[in-house]
C-alpha cells in the first residue's frame, strides 16, 4: 500500500503537477524511487465573499423554488461550486435561436478549455432539476450543455518611450493582454461571465497601463468560436448573437514601430 499525505490544499489549486512528486518519506524493500506521471486533479476551491452573497441572496428571495434563469443558477452553483459558472438563457435550446418555453443551461469548468464538465455531474443535474421542477414545466425544455469557447487572438502596434526596452515591453505587454483575457482573474480581477466577450477599446487601455508603452497606435482582434462543430472565425457584430461562450486568450503579437 502506498500512502500520499498534503499538508496543505486550496482546492483545484492544491493540486500536484505531474512529475512534481520525486521522494520517499520512508524505505521500502525492493523500491527504489517514486514518481507521478499525472498531475492531481479534482478539489473546489472556497467561494469569494461577493459570490456567497449573491448566490445566498437570490436563493433567499427564490426560496429554492426554480422560477426563472437566476434561480436556475444559483441552486446549481450551490450544489457544484466546483465549477466555473453555470448560466441560464430562457427561451432558447442552443443559445442562439429562439425557442419559447424551453431553458438552456451552460457550463463552464473551472479550466473549460482542457475539460468538459462530465456526464456523472450532468446527470446529477438533471436529477436534481427533474425533482425541483416547478409545474407545468417539463425536462424535455429543459438542455444542459457546456459551453463553447471563444479564442482570442490581439495584435497592437504601438510606441514606445526607451527604444532598447523595446523587446521587454513587447514582452510584458503580452503578459498584460493574457492576463486580462484570463477566464478566472482576468477583467480587472473578476474573470469572465459566459457570452460576455471583450470590445476592441479596452486593449487600449490595458496597453496604455504597461509601464514604457508611451501610445498604441493600432488594436486588431480575431475572434474564433469553438464548439463541437469545430473553429470558426466571427465579426464582432456576430458575436453579440451568442450568449453560450467562455472566452479563452490566443496568440497575441506586439510590435514596437
Amino acid at each position: 500500500m502506498i500512502r500520499l499525505s498534503l499538508t496543505l490544499s486550496e482546492g483545484r489549486r492544491g493540486n500536484i503537477d505531474a512529475f512534481k512528486i520525486d521522494g520517499m518519506v520512508s524505505s521500502k524493500a525492493f523500491m527504489h524511487s517514486v514518481v507521478n506521471p499525472g498531475s492531481g486533479k479534482g478539489g473546489t476551491a472556497g467561494e469569494s465573499v461577493t459570490r456567497v452573497i449573491e448566490r445566498q441572496h437570490q436563493q433567499m428571495r427564490s426560496r429554492n423554488a426554480l422560477i426563472d434563469a437566476r434561480d436556475y443558477e444559483a441552486f446549481l452553483m450551490g450544489h457544484f461550486r466546483n465549477l466555473h459558472e453555470v448560466k441560464c438563457l430562457s427561451n432558447t435550446a442552443d443559445g442562439q435561436e429562439s425557442r419559447q418555453g424551453h431553458l438552456l443551461i451552460v457550463l463552464a469548468s473551472q479550466d473549460p478549455s482542457k475539460e468538459k464538465v462530465s456526464d456523472v455531474v450532468k446527470k446529477e443535474m438533471t436529477r436534481m432539476i427533474a425533482k425541483n421542477l416547478p409545474a407545468g414545466m417539463r425536462m424535455s425544455s429543459v438542455h444542459i450543455k457546456d459551453s463553447a469557447l471563444m479564442k482570442i487572438n490581439v495584435a497592437a502596434s504601438l510606441e514606445v518611450s526607451n527604444e532598447k526596452e523595446r523587446y521587454l515591453i513587447e514582452e510584458q505587454c503580452k503578459q498584460h493582454i493574457t492576463e486580462f483575457l484570463h477566464h478566472q482573474k482576468g477583467y480587472l480581477g473578476e474573470g469572465w461571465s459566459i457570452g460576455k466577450a471583450p470590445e476592441q477599446s479596452i486593449f487600449y487601455k490595458v496597453l496604455q497601463a504597461v509601464e514604457g508603452v508611451r501610445r498604441v497606435t493600432k488594436i486588431e482582434i480575431e475572434y474564433n468560436y469553438i464548439d463541437q462543430n469545430g473553429e470558426r472565425e466571427l465579426r464582432q457584430d456576430q458575436i453579440s448573437l451568442l450568449k453560450d461562450y467562455l472566452i479563452i486568450s490566443g496568440k497575441h503579437q506586439v510590435i514596437v514601430e
